[in-house]
């Protein structure tokens, strides 16, 4: 048959490569890194291994980075942990808290996290927003939405995080506001209310020369007497 001429531009310049063995990837096993043939329609869950472990490299690599430039500043450096769940592996990274010195330091609320679902690209701040993200790209089905800017957010894990930091929040409005109502009081408060609101969905759209922000609100505990546990 006829001969299939590659040329490879490298360091060395032009080198002619050659092959001995051609093969199509399907996308169908864990060796296949893409669709080698043009016009082939690409699977929304299609996984490919080769870009996963760059992603996987490059976190590392920014991790390290960012480590050895807090040495040399003689700052605390982040640890590099990787685990596996519901058969998804993550790769983390996090504060010591003996290395900050407090266990109250805003730099233990940052735990970056980079995991891939499929075909989907998991980036979080904590490991539990992660597991979240991870749950909702395996058990809920892809929907396609609306051309734009969408935010979702729930009031019941809003208010539960709230309520988890209010020792640190408490603490360090005592020391920064003077007078006026109990922080620890405040925070409370606050949380209730939040706990209130099922969720907010919100969408932000530009087309036409004009722009769009839509708000939904799904909260008819609001309109309920106080101390009335939310539904």
């Amino acid at each position: 048959g006829n001969a299939w001429t590659m040329q490879l531009s490298g360091a060395k310049g032009w080198i002619e490569p050659t092959l001995t063995r051609v093969t199509i990837a399907t996308g169908k096993t864990q060796q296949d890194d893409y669709w080698s043939l043009a016009g082939l329609p690409h699977p929304s869950d299609e996984k490919r291994p080769a870009l996963q472990l760059e992603l996987a490299l490059g976190f590392q690599t920014a991790v390290g980075v960012i480590n050895a430039q807090r040495a040399m500043d003689g700052a605390p450096r982040l640890l590099l942990e990787t685990d596996v769940y519901r058969g998804v592996r993550r790769l983390s990274a996090r504060h010591l808290p003996e290395l900050v010195g407090a266990p109250d330091d805003d730099r233990l609320q940052l735990a970056p996290v980079l995991a891939c679902v499929g075909g989907r690209v998991v980036l979080a701040t904590h490991p539990e927003a992660a597991q979240a993200l991870i749950d909702r790209a395996l058990d809920g089905p892809a929907t396609p939405r609306a051309t734009g800017d969408a935010l979702h957010l729930r009031g019941a894990p809003i208010a539960e995080a709230l309520r988890l930091a209010r020792p640190f929040l408490a603490a360090r409005a005592a020391v920064t506001q003077e007078g006026g109502a109990a922080p620890d009081a405040e925070i409370a408060r606050a949380a209730a209310l939040i706990e209130r609101i099922r969720g907010v969905d919100v969408h932000f759209a530009v087309g036409a020369g004009r722009a769009r922000l839509t708000a939904e609100i799904d909260a008819p505990a609001l309109l309920e007497p106080p101390g009335t546990a939310p539904r």
